[in-house]
């Protein structure tokens, strides 16, 4: 039986319905935007959780694109991410 592999990023905590559920409508246009971006440079797929709590962050894994805000953990599939680098 394989492990799971995960990684975890610290990102903003108003991500995680447009992330988790796919449902942006509490964003700005610019928001889902930057979002996206980052997930497409970073060449992740939806992630697999993000944490029940945040705290506030000068900085974090989506800076300097997103300043300063409230931040949450979120968990991706760390195998998904090392296919996509092959």
């Amino acid at each position: 039986m394989s492990k799971i592999e995960i990684v975890e990023y610290t990102l903003p905590a108003d991500w995680a319905s447009y992330l988790i559920n796919g449902d942006g409508s509490g964003m700005e246009q610019i928001d889902t935007d930057v979002c996206d971006r980052w997930m497409a440079y970073n060449k992740l797929e939806a992630p697999l959780g993000v944490s029940d709590t945040s705290d506030f962050c000068t900085y974090h894994d989506a800076y300097p694109d997103v300043l300063g805000c409230d931040c949450a953990v979120y968990t991706f599939d760390a195998k998904v991410l090392k296919r996509e680098l092959q």
